[in-house]
């Protein structure tokens, strides 16, 4: 019997801000009836996140009365003082300004306007974020323009909390998932915590694996602590409908989660799992060694079938090993962070 944890919290968007005084039109000197922007974040957990204090740069497209005002200007922090700046400086029109932003400055390779769709092949290294301000004209208060990340973040946790046994692992794959989609821009202003206002991901194809951490010379061994290992993948992934996984002759289908490990007693420094009574799907042979088990972990279930842009998926697995270890002694414990509730699931 598997166990399931699923506690899911929820990304703080970012804040990028246009200011602006009283004058009209396209000609009024400096500071009066400039278009000016400021950005503004919290600070998120994930080293690669992006912030107030990463966000350096950003890009605009702005359209008014139909035409196009800012073709995908770039804006720049001044790190002397935070400022932000662009060229040439653009001043308020008459009409009201639609405002189309998004970072890295890269992101979108290859766009030619914010009306249409992106193709993006995901690596799963990149925060990718954007923001829609619609109709804004000209006030004595900032334009305010919420960035939203546009991929879900996902971290897996390990932790084992068997004394006599460590469990080395090796490697852990995200796999079978999509990694190319087509990003469109909303129409509509975004807003913090607010769904409607996302962008829209379509198309999702390319199916294959993130290796997420790696490596067979030095095993890391788990404690009772979780932790995150990480150091291939940073988890920006898709937004994506998650399969379910299905046991195979030769593995597993399915999205999933694979963690290459072995088992051995503490004291003696035996390995006691992979073992002769390990499913073939569960283990593979090392030349001249004791064989490397594989243990699969579903991303899905009936309480999580899919990633959103902008939030955020922390699964947290314990490996505890029983008597005679056999695979069935697993029990994967998985957390998704989500408003602060937990929910529990056996499967």
């Amino acid at each position: 019997m598997k166990s399931f944890k699923f506690y899911v919290l929820m990304s703080i968007p970012l804040l990028v801000s246009a200011c602006s005084d009283d004058d009209t039109g396209d000609t009024a000197p400096v500071n009066q009836g400039e278009i000016r922007f400021t950005a503004l974040t919290s600070s998120l957990s994930r080293a690669d996140e992006i912030t107030t204090n990463t966000l350096t740069s950003f890009k605009v497209f702005a359209y008014t009365d139909n035409k196009i005002y800012m073709d995908n200007v770039e804006v720049t922090k001044n790190s002397s003082d935070n400022t932000w700046t662009y060229s040439p400086v653009m001043y308020w029109p008459s009409t009201p300004v639609n405002f189309f932003a998004y970072s890295p400055d890269d992101w979108n390779n290859g766009i030619s306007d914010a009306d249409s769709p992106v193709t993006y092949t995901n690596d799963g290294n990149s925060d990718l974020v954007y923001a829609v301000n619609m109709n804004e004209t000209r006030s004595e208060s900032p334009v305010s323009m919420s960035f939203h990340h546009a991929f879900a973040s996902v971290k897996v946790l390990l932790k084992s909390t068997t004394e006599n046994i460590l469990v080395n692992v090796t490697g852990i794959t995200l796999a079978n998932l999509m990694k190319t989609g087509d990003f469109k821009f909303p129409t509509v202003t975004t807003k913090p915590n607010v769904g409607t206002s996302s962008g829209v991901w379509s198309g999702q194809s390319n199916p294959g694996d993130y290796v997420y951490f790696a490596d067979s010379a030095t095993p890391v061994v788990l404690t009772s602590t979780q932790t995150d290992y990480s150091d291939q993948c940073s988890g920006f992934l898709l937004p994506q409908n998650l399969t379910d996984m299905t046991s195979t002759a030769s593995g597993y289908s399915g999205s999933y989660i694979r963690v290459d490990c072995t088992i051995t007693d503490k004291a003696s420094g035996n390995q006691i799992w992979p073992n002769d009574a390990t499913p073939a799907n569960q283990k593979e042979a090392v030349e001249g060694g004791e064989p490397k088990g594989h243990l699969f972990f579903a991303f899905s279930s009936d309480k999580l079938t899919h990633w959103v842009g902008g939030s955020k998926y922390v699964y947290v697995i314990t490996i505890n090993g029983g008597a005679g270890m056999e695979p069935i002694e697993f029990s994967p414990e998985v957390e998704v962070f989500v408003d602060g509730q937990t929910v529990d699931q056996q499967s």
